[in-house]
């Protein structure tokens, strides 16, 4: 009885981490953010960030790529920790 409880609670579990994962799937603000990544445009950027807020910065397009992957891409991160272009 104590194993079939066990495996229920397991089943649960599985269950509700499968329906706590976020799809991979294109958006208008994910297509915001790589066209500001990709011209350097930091002030719309940070629109796209403010209004969205803290699901469109985790949130990533149909490839599984996003905006930490593009910042990474378009040398955005080096030019943040250190304050000066290229």
């Amino acid at each position: 009885m104590t194993t079939g409880v066990v495996g229920l609670v397991a089943l649960a579990l599985v269950a509700l981490a499968a329906a706590a994962e976020p799809e991979w799937e294109d958006s208008p603000s994910l297509t915001t953010i790589w066209q500001a990544s990709s011209a350097d445009d930091t002030d719309k950027l940070m629109d796209v960030f403010v209004q969205g807020g803290h699901e469109v910065a985790l949130s990533r397009s149909s490839d599984g790529r996003g905006p930490l992957f593009w910042a990474y891409e378009f040398k955005l991160v080096r030019r943040g920790a250190h304050g000066y272009p290229n």
